[in-house]
C-alpha cells in the first residue's frame, strides 16, 4: 500500500483541483437533481439546450454563496412542492434609505464576456409586506466599481410560488459579477428558491429564450371588476352638474318649445401634455419644421373634430439650466428666453393652460453649473435660487398667466441641495418667494415612483409626505401635489392607485392632485391601452385630482421614445385611442333639449366651457357659458338678428398672435383675433419698412383667423408683420432663419 500512496495522493489532488478549485465549463457532471430538472425543462418546453452554470450547479452551493447584510434576516427552509428543495426566507423589519441597501446577492464563479446571453431563473413567493406582499427588484451587475447594471426587473410577489425566467444580453465584459435581488422598498417577508443563472454565450439571442410574463397583467383589469361601478358613480358626482337654460323672447317672456343645444367646448378638468416648442431641447430629435408640422397640427386637433389638450407643459424650456442658456445664436434673439415666451403665447392664444415646470430640480446635474461650483457656499446658492424664482415667476410675460408652478421637482430622490442646506426646511422659502412673485399662481411639488413600481415603493412615498409636511410646517404654501405617472411593470392595480391618491389628498389644506407625467415605457401596447383606460378613470373619478398630464404624445419626439398616443408614423396606439374615446366621447357633452312652459331646459353635463344655442320660429340666441358645481341658470334672449356662432367663443378684444414656429424656415403661421367683423389688413415688411408681402386685405368675420406665410423668396433676417382693423393697429417681429 505504501508503494502506491504517492500515486493515490496525486490522483486525489488532481480530482480536488478539477472539481472544487478550478471551475469546469461545459460539464454537467456535478449537477444536482434540480439543475438537471431545469435543463430538461428548458429543452422540453422551449427547445433550449446547453449553457454553463454561472453561480453553481447545485442548490446547496448556490445557497452557500448567498450574501446579505445583517439587516436582512436569511433563514434556509425546506420546500416540498416545487422542483427545488431548498429556499431562503428573507425578512426585513425596516426600510433603508435606498432600496438597494437591503439585498441578497449571488456571485458568479466565472468571468462573463461582453455580448453573452444569460438566463436568470428564480422562484419567488411573497409572505407579507407593508402594502400587499411587497416589492422586489431583480438586477444583474458588474461586481466592482462602477457596478454597471445589466437588468432591472421589478416584481410584486404573490402568495403562490412563481418561477421567473429573465433573459439578459450582457453589454460589457464582467470579470466579476453577481445576480442580486433588492428588498428595500418596504419591510417585507419573501421566500426565494431555485436560483440559477445559465450563460449561453452567443448560442441564443434574448428573443430565443423564455421570458416570464406574470408582470404583464394587473389586478382589477377585468371589465367586470367591482371598482369600475364605484368610479363611474364618483365621476357622475364630481365631474358633472345640471345645465339649466331659460329661453326668453325679446319682451322677456319665457319661450316654450325652443330647441336648445348644449355643446361642451373645453373640459374644466386639465387633460394635458408635455409639448416640445422651438427651443431645440435635448428631447427634440433634430426634426425639421416640415416634420414637426403634423406634431403641432395634432396638438390643435387631436381627435379630428377640433378638440385637443387643454393644458400643456413647455418641454425643457422652463427648467432653470435651460432658461438661462439660449438655444439659438444671440443675434437671433433679444434674450435667452424669447422662443420659449413666444411658444407660451402661442399656447395661450389657443386657450391652453400652461404649467410652469420647474423652478428648482435639486440635483447638481440639472442645475446651472455655478451651483455645484459653490456647493460649500449655502449663502450664494440661497441667493441664486431666490433671484431665479423671482425672475421667472415674476416675468412680465408669465406672471398671472401660468396656471401653476412646479416649485421643486423630485425632492425625495434628489438630495444635493438638501445636503447643502442640511435639511429640507430651506425648501419652504422657495414656496414663499414664488407666492410673492405671483400671488395668483398655484404652487406644486412633484415626485416619481409614487404611482409606479406597482405602487409599492413605500420608502419614497413616506419620504415625499414627510417633505411636504416639513415645508408646510416652515410656512411654505403647497397648493398641489404632483404624482408622476412614468409607469412600467409591475403596474399598480387601479384600486391601489385610488388609495395612494387618497393618502396625499388627506394631507389637507385643499391640495389638488395632478397625475403630472404619464407614460408607460416598455408596456405592451394592448396592456398600455387598458392601463390608460384605468388610470385615467381613477384620476377623473377622484374629487381631489385636477389634471392628468401625458408626458408627450408622439414617439419620435418623446423623451423615452414611447409616447402614449402616436407611433413614429402617426398611427395611433391603443392608449391613444382610449384617451380620445374617454375624454372626447364618453366624458363629453353634446346635449339637446326642448324648453318647457317656463321656458326652461335642463340636461346633465360635464363641467367646463360650453356653447349654448337656442332657436324658435326663425329666432336664435347664443351664449358662452361655464358650467361649474355652483352655476346658476343661464338666460338666453332670442333675437331675429342673432346669428348662431358655430365656432369657439368669440374673442373679447383684437389681438395679433406671435407667429409659429419662430424662427421659421421657410413657412410659418400667423393668427389674429377679431371680437367683431371688420376690414382686415395684414402686411409683412423688412426692418427698413419695405413691404414684402400682403397676407390679408379683406373683410373678415368675428373670430380667430390663421394665415400661412411662405418666405421662400426672402433672405434670412428679422421681419415685421402688422395688423390693422379699423382704428386698431399692432405689430410683431418674426425671424426667418435659413
Amino acid at each position: 500500500m505504501k508503494k502506491n500512496q504517492p500515486k493515490f495522493v496525486l490522483l486525489s489532488l488532481v480530482w480536488f483541483l478539477t472539481v472544487w478549485y478550478f471551475p469546469v465549463r461545459n460539464t454537467h457532471a456535478q449537477e444536482d437533481a434540480y439543475h438537471t430538472w431545469l435543463r430538461n425543462h428548458l429543452q422540453s418546453e422551449y427547445s433550449v439546450t446547453g449553457g454553463d452554470w454561472v453561480i453553481s450547479d447545485t442548490e446547496t452551493a448556490t445557497l452557500n454563496k448567498a450574501w446579505a447584510p445583517a439587516d436582512v434576516k436569511k433563514e434556509e427552509i425546506a420546500v416540498n412542492d416545487q422542483p427545488f428543495t431548498k429556499a431562503f426566507r428573507l425578512t426585513t423589519s425596516t426600510r433603508p434609505a435606498n432600496f438597494w441597501d437591503y439585498s441578497i446577492q449571488f456571485s458568479a464563479q466565472n468571468a462573463i464576456a461582453n455580448g453573452d446571453v444569460l438566463l436568470v431563473i428564480v422562484s419567488v413567493r411573497g409572505v407579507s409586506g407593508e402594502r400587499g406582499r411587497g416589492l422586489i427588484n431583480h438586477t444583474y451587475e458588474l461586481g466592482q466599481s462602477p457596478y454597471t447594471g445589466m437588468l432591472a426587473q421589478r416584481q410584486a410577489p404573490t402568495a403562490d410560488w412563481q418561477q421567473w425566467m429573465i433573459p439578459i444580453q450582457v453589454t460589457a465584459d464582467l470579470p466579476t459579477s453577481w445576480y442580486k435581488i433588492n428588498l428595500g422598498f418596504q419591510a417585507i417577508v419573501v421566500e426565494i428558491g431555485g436560483v440559477a443563472v445559465l450563460n449561453f454565450g452567443d448560442a441564443y439571442t434574448v428573443e430565443d429564450l423564455p421570458k416570464s410574463t406574470f408582470h404583464l397583467d394587473y389586478e382589477g383589469r377585468d371589465l367586470g371588476a367591482a371598482w369600475r361601478a364605484q368610479a363611474q358613480a364618483r365621476i357622475e358626482a364630481h365631474r358633472k352638474a345640471d345645465l339649466r337654460i331659460r329661453v326668453l323672447d325679446d319682451a322677456g317672456q319665457p319661450v316654450q318649445g325652443a330647441e336648445v343645444k348644449m355643446n361642451l367646448q373645453r373640459h374644466a378638468f386639465g387633460f394635458g401634455t408635455a409639448m416640445i416648442g422651438p427651443e431645440k431641447s435635448a428631447h427634440q430629435h433634430n426634426l425639421s419644421s416640415e416634420e414637426l408640422e403634423p406634431y403641432y397640427n395634432s396638438f390643435e386637433n387631436l381627435n379630428g373634430n377640433g378638440h385637443s389638450f387643454n393644458w400643456a407643459v413647455i418641454g425643457d424650456a422652463l427648467r432653470w439650466a435651460t432658461w438661462e442658456k439660449p438655444y439659438w445664436p444671440p443675434w437671433q434673439q433679444s434674450d435667452g428666453q424669447s422662443h420659449t415666451l413666444n411658444f407660451f403665447d402661442w399656447l395661450h392664444e389657443r386657450k391652453v393652460e400652461v404649467r410652469g415646470h420647474m423652478l428648482v430640480w435639486p440635483a447638481f446635474k440639472w442645475l446651472p453649473p455655478d451651483i455645484e461650483e459653490h456647493k460649500n457656499d449655502p449663502a450664494y446658492i440661497r441667493q441664486r435660487i431666490a433671484d431665479h424664482i423671482r425672475s421667472i415667476v415674476g416675468h412680465p410675460r408669465l406672471k398671472g398667466r401660468v396656471v401653476d408652478w412646479t416649485v421643486i421637482n423630485e425632492p425625495a430622490h434628489l438630495t444635493d441641495l438638501e445636503d447643502v442646506f442640511g435639511g429640507v426646511e430651506e425648501y419652504a422659502d422657495w414656496f414663499k418667494i414664488a407666492a410673492e412673485a405671483d400671488p395668483n399662481a398655484k404652487l406644486l411639488i412633484n415626485e416619481y415612483e409614487v404611482l409606479s413600481a406597482g405602487g409599492m415603493n413605500i420608502t419614497i412615498k413616506e419620504r415625499y409626505k414627510e417633505i411636504i409636511q416639513i415645508i408646510e410646517a416652515n410656512g411654505g404654501r403647497i397648493d398641489g401635489v404632483g404624482l408622476q405617472g412614468h409607469v412600467g411593470y409591475p403596474l399598480a392595480p387601479p384600486e391601489l392607485l385610488y388609495e395612494i391618491i387618497d393618502e396625499y389628498a388627506a394631507l389637507g389644506n385643499g391640495k389638488e392632485i395632478s397625475i403630472s407625467e404619464y407614460d408607460a415605457k416598455g408596456v405592451e401596447e394592448v396592456i398600455g391601452g387598458d392601463y390608460m383606460r384605468d388610470i385615467l378613470t381613477i384620476a377623473f373619478s377622484h374629487s381631489a385630482v385636477n389634471s392628468f398630464m401625458i408626458w408627450g404624445y408622439w414617439d419620435r419626439n418623446h423623451w423615452r421614445d414611447d409616447a402614449p398616443v402616436f407611433r413614429d408614423d402617426w398611427s395611433m396606439k391603443p392608449s391613444g385611442e382610449t384617451f380620445i374615446d374617454l375624454v372626447f366621447n364618453q366624458w363629453w357633452t353634446d346635449a339637446q333639449a326642448q324648453t318647457d312652459a317656463q321656458g326652461e331646459a335642463t340636461a346633465p353635463g360635464f363641467l367646463g366651457d360650453y356653447k349654448i344655442t337656442a332657436s324658435f320660429n326663425g329666432m336664435t340666441g347664443a351664449e358662452s357659458f361655464t358650467l361649474s358645481k355652483d352655476s346658476e341658470i343661464l338666460e338666453i334672449t332670442l333675437d331675429n338678428a342673432t346669428s348662431i356662432v358655430e365656432n369657439e367663443t368669440l374673442p373679447k378684444e383684437f389681438a395679433l398672435g406671435q407667429n409659429y414656429p419662430n424662427p421659421f424656415n421657410p413657412t410659418t403661421t400667423i393668427s389674429y383675433e377679431l371680437p367683431q367683423a371688420g376690414f382686415v389688413t395684414l402686411k409683412v415688411s423688412d426692418m427698413l419698412g419695405r413691404e414684402v408681402a400682403t397676407l390679408v386685405q379683406d373683410k373678415k368675420s368675428a373670430g380667430t383667423h390663421k394665415v400661412a406665410f411662405d418666405a421662400s423668396s426672402l433672405a434670412s433676417g428679422v421681419y415685421l408683420y402688422r395688423l390693422q382693423v379699423g382704428g386698431f393697429q399692432t405689430v410683431r417681429k418674426m425671424i426667418l432663419a435659413r
